[in-house]
């Protein structure tokens, strides 16, 4: 961020800072992902609210996992996390004025790429989203199971059932 505050850095480097950050999300942040899901699976668990300062790094990716480990594909999360774009704050506040506003859409954009490079190392190490989850993560069956009971409904059938009880 210093970097983009006193203009040091152009598009090209900010772009290169955010894939590699994103290259190291699935391993140097596996607890925290796992703790995230371990405590998704609890039963009191809900409501819950995952955030940041950007919301688009850190926290995209967390949501990634979120989803990875309920069985989206790759394809709607990465439409999901591209949503960021559309929904999240303006933060050129935090970085001044003057600040080259092509490397600022650089920063704070959710672009496909970057969630791309993440899923290239989880290939590249686990092979794929599912062993990732389990092996990287260790989310044991039981508990993912839980999630998806907790997370994935039948929305008419929530409704049904709710008008028959």
């Amino acid at each position: 961020m210093q970097g983009v505050r006193d203009r040091s850095i152009d598009c090209g480097a900010a772009n290169a800072v955010l894939l590699e950050m994103y290259l190291h999300l699935p391993q140097a942040y596996a607890s925290y992902y796992a703790n995230l899901l371990d405590l998704l699976s609890r039963p009191d668990a809900f409501p819950a609210l995952v955030h940041c300062t950007s919301g688009k790094d850190r926290t995209g990716f967390a949501i990634a996992v979120v989803l990875m480990a309920l069985g989206v594909s790759r394809e709607v999360i990465v439409e999901d996390y591209i949503l960021t774009n559309q929904y999240r704050r303006d933060l050129s506040f935090m970085l001044g004025k003057g600040v080259d506003p092509e490397v600022l859409k650089v920063v704070t954009s959710a672009r496909p790429e970057f969630l791309q490079a993440a899923f290239a190392v989880i290939d590249g190490i686990w092979g794929d989203d599912q062993r990732f989850i389990r092996e990287g993560l260790g989310l044991s069956a039981e508990k993912q199971e839980v999630l998806k009971e907790r997370l994935l409904s039948d929305p008419v059938q929530s409704v049904v059932s709710g008008v028959q009880s």
